[in-house]
């Protein structure tokens, strides 16, 4: 969610787990890292089927949203906010989309290996999650965030910058 996005720059944290999602293999390798005297050491690796992780709802959903064009296209909400950067002016732009504009605004979705960055959060079920792809310069991101509705997670929120 947005609190873990704001862990990303949190110098108070102690422990982080990156983790290897391999969609394909669908198998999780968990890097369990810890900073002491201000420097980061590997401490640990975890690996489990993909099955076995906390998100495996949301993860295999996800992979099927990014590798089948008509399936993302049937989970997004009728009608979704959207702020993108006005090419003119370079200012923020925000409103809603209509589904059918769906795909004018989604990035390119990594089907394969996708990483998550775990800062210590909890995975409450809250029907929730925040994605990001982001180019690999870093200088382009999509934040999308999904939501649960009954037993369908549906996009419902793009930004792009």
């Amino acid at each position: 969610d947005e609190r873990a996005l704001r862990n990303v720059s949190d110098t108070a944290v102690k422990r982080v787990t990156v983790e290897m999602i391999n969609l394909r293999e669908k198998s999780v390798a968990g890097y369990v890292f810890t900073k002491n005297l201000g420097a980061w050491r590997l401490v640990g690796i975890q690996r489990e089927n993909l099955s076995q992780n906390r998100n495996s709802d949301f993860l295999n959903f996800y992979r099927r949203f990014a590798a089948d064009e008509k399936f993302q296209r049937s989970h997004v909400a009728p009608s979704f906010e959207l702020s993108v950067i006005d090419p003119d002016s370079y200012e923020p732009l925000q409103g809603t989309a209509d589904a059918s504009q769906w795909m004018l605004y989604a990035p390119v979705f990594p089907s394969n290996i996708i990483t998550n960055v775990d800062y210590g959060q909890k995975y409450e079920d809250n029907g929730k999650r925040v994605f990001v792809v982001s180019s690999v310069d870093g200088m382009m991101s999509s934040t999308i965030t999904f939501r649960k509705r009954g037993s369908r997670w549906l996009a419902v929120k793009i930004d792009n910058n």
